[in-house]
Order: structure tokens, then sequence, then C-alpha cells
């Protein structure tokens, strides 16, 4: 499953690039006349015959169901996915039809230059020059304006309910039971179930706390399909795991209509929208602070009905805090790889940012690097003292470092060795 899910596109491009080298490399010998024409080089004028054949027959008689039966099913009342009228019918017919049309343009476009290679007498500066420009334009025609994979008329609807979502106060959102976690990227929203299937371990475990028990879970994909545990209170809106609020996680988005007697914050068509209003601010300072250094028991006090994020932080490591915490933080601006806070503390404390511990991120208070504390289990947490100030988190991989000095190094390599060829060669031509 991982291999056909995630490594589909890899396969097609690396095919694609292996097709195109070939080509580039048969070309090139057929025009310094350097291969003799074959009996095997017939098989891809057939092969082009075929499909161009094929593209224009099925241009003309449409496949079933598109053909009649989904016609048949719309006048019966019965929408097949989104074709719900006559209209939506001839559209997709329409646009079945053009893209087969197209296939059987460029399938004959081959097939005429497969034959001029085999009689004609065309000059080879300008047979290169038309199959460049038929490459080219080919290119430009993919990828102009966007990446056609559907007639733009298909493409997913605006969705209303989404978009009044995001324009709230800033917050998470986790679909019920509907579209994966990317989906709500779309809309610029932040889905807290994470953006694909590579789930870190320590934050899947906190999303698993608050996981319905029936939610559906895929072997390679932990939180890609999560479903909250949640209640809808009497005043409309969702009552989630102590979790999810840490978590930041302000709506919760349905599918389908409410049920009756719910009044949802958003609504439009297939889609409803609940407010839960618990939920933290993604930087918050809690009034006290626990150390906790044993996984299991952390997930254990975590995962208690009674815990409270405003209340208690834990940590890993052991602090020096008063028994109460008090101050005041807001995000001030951010960038993916920095985000400043600013930091107003009546008392010593800890700031925590309901983002996930990574060892790339560093932390500075007021221009000093501090260490950022493994907070509520993945969480980043800072020590903050008493006074104003500002925080300013910068993420610096490791990784990236380590490849910029190795590429640093080989251009460096490259450069001594081309002065000492250089040199080499100097002296060769003195002696």
């Amino acid at each position: 499953m991982i291999f056909q899910t995630h490594s589909y596109n890899r396969l097609v491009f690396a095919t694609a690039f292996a097709i195109l080298a070939l080509t580039a490399t048969g070309l090139e010998t057929l025009l310094n006349g350097e291969c003799q024409w074959r009996r095997g080089f017939w098989l891809p004028l057939a092969l082009l015959a075929g499909l161009f054949i094929w593209c224009v027959y099925r241009a003309e008689v449409l496949p079933e169901p598109l053909a009649t039966q989904i016609e048949t099913m719309v006048r019966n009342g019965q929408p097949a996915g989104w074709i719900k009228d006559a209209d939506g019918v001839r559209q997709a017919q329409a646009w079945f039809a053009l893209h087969y049309k197209i296939s059987a343009a460029w399938c004959g476009t081959g097939l005429i230059i497969w034959l001029i290679f085999r009689f004609g007498r065309l000059n080879r500066r300008i047979l290169v020059s038309v199959i460049g420009v038929l490459l080219l334009g080919d290119l430009l025609w993919f990828s102009h304006g966007r990446n056609y994979q559907c007639d733009p008329a298909f493409y997913y609807p605006e969705i209303p309910a989404l978009r009044a979502a995001a324009g709230t106060a800033p917050g998470r959102v986790m679909g019920y039971n509907c579209f994966p976690a990317n989906f709500a990227e779309a809309v610029g929203l932040s889905d807290v179930r994470g953006y694909d299937a590579v789930d870190p371990a320590k934050w899947a475990s906190l999303l698993a706390i608050a996981a319905d028990e029936h939610s559906f879970k895929m072997d390679y994909a932990a939180t890609f399909w999560l479903t909250p545990r949640m209640e809808i209170t009497e005043t409309n809106t969702a009552q989630l795991s102590p979790i999810l609020d840490m978590l930041g996680v302000r709506h919760v988005i349905f599918r389908g209509s409410p049920p009756q007697g719910v009044k949802p914050a958003f609504q439009s068509p297939d889609y409803w929208v609940l407010e839960n209003r618990s939920a933290l601010p993604r930087v918050f300072v809690p009034r006290r602070v626990e150390v906790v250094p044993d996984n299991e028991e952390r997930l254990g006090k975590l995962a208690l009905p009674e815990f409270n994020p405003r209340e208690t932080a834990y940590v890993e490591t052991p602090v020096d805090l008063p028994p109460e915490c008090r101050g005041v933080v807001k995000i001030e601006n951010e960038i993916p790889t920095r985000i400043v806070i600013a930091a107003q503390m009546d008392t010593a404390g800890l700031l925590v940012l309901a983002d996930r511990w990574d060892q790339g991120w560093r932390a500075y208070v007021n221009g000093k690097r501090v260490p950022i504390l493994k907070t509520n289990h993945a969480l980043r947490g800072v020590m903050l003292p008493a006074g104003t100030g500002t925080v300013e988190f910068r993420y610096a991989s490791v990784t990236v470092t380590c490849a910029f000095v190795l590429a640093a190094g080989a251009l460096a390599i490259l450069l001594v060795w081309l002065a000492v060829a250089a040199w080499l060669g100097r002296m060769g031509g003195n002696i």
C-alpha cells in the first residue's frame, strides 16, 4: 500500500525520464545516419497507428456508462456524482471526446514523423527544429496556467462554510469522517492531523488519546483519517478532548447536513462546521509546570479526563519556577522557519507553543539562545523570566547545514583540482 500510494508519482517520473532519454538517443542515432532502418522499427509505427485509430474511435463512440447510462440515470432522478442534469452529461461527454481527439492528433503527428524518417528526404536541421517546436509546444500546453487533471469546470467547487471558518480567529481544524488532512489547506486552514501520511510518533501518540475508538486507521498513516472523540453541546458547540483544546482545534468540519436541532457556526451545501470554544491559542502560559520524565506516565496524565492544559504542563527535565505562573504571550509574526512571540510575564513561567518539538528548532529570548523543552510529550516549551520580552523560534535543520557544508567542500575540491590541472598544463607547455 505504501508503494502504491506514495511511490506512484516517482515511478511515473522515472519512467517518463527514461523514455525521453531513450527517444533522444534514438533520434540522434537516426539523424546521424549511424543506424539503418530495420524491420523492428515498424513496431512503433504500428503502435502509433493503432493508438491513432483507437483514439479517433473512442472520441466518436463514447464508452459506457458515459454514452447512455448516466444520461438515463439523470433522467430518472438519480444523479451520478456531480452530474445532476442533462447539461452536466453533455459537459462530461464533450470533455472526454476532446481529450481523445487531442491524443489522436499527437499520435497522428508521431506517425507522420516516423514516415518521414523512413521515406522522407527532409533536411536534418528542419526536422530537428520541427520536433523541438512540437516538444516545446506540448510542454507549454500541458503546464500553462495549471496542471490539467480534468476540465476546469469539473474542479472541486468552492465551499463557503470552509471559507467562512478560515476568516475567523486563528486556530486549527479537524475533519469528522470527511476529507483527508491536507484538503483544508486549499482554503488556508490548518488541520491538526498534519499534511501527509508521515506521522511523528509523539504527535501521533497525542492525537491517539483524543481519537474516537472507531476512528479509521491505516498502517502507514496513523492520523490521516483520524476522527476525534466529540460531543455536541446544548450551545451548538463541539466538546473535544483536552488534548485537542491544547492543540488549538477551533473548528470541526462535517459532511452532509447537521442533525435536527443543531445550528452550526457555518453551513453550506454538503458541509457544516461546529466551533470549539474551549480551544486554546497556539501559544499560552500554563499556571503550573510538573516534571514527569517517564513517557508512559506522562501520556497517562495527559489522557485523564480532568487534564486541563491551561492549568498544568508536563516537561521531561527539572525546572525552577514559582508554584503559580502568570503571563500573557502572543504571536507577532510568522513564516514557516521563524516565529516571533511577544511576552509580558508577571512571574517567571513556561511559554508553551502548541507546535511539534524538533531538534532543528532554536529558541532565543531577547536575542539570547535558550533550550527548548519537550512539553506535554510533543510540544515546544521555553522558560521565560518575569517582565517584557521577545521570544523567537528559528528553524535550522542539521541535515540541511551538513548538506551545505558538503557542497561547499565539494566545490573547494573542484576549484583546487582545476587550479592544479591548469598549473600542470602550463608546466607541460614550458617543458
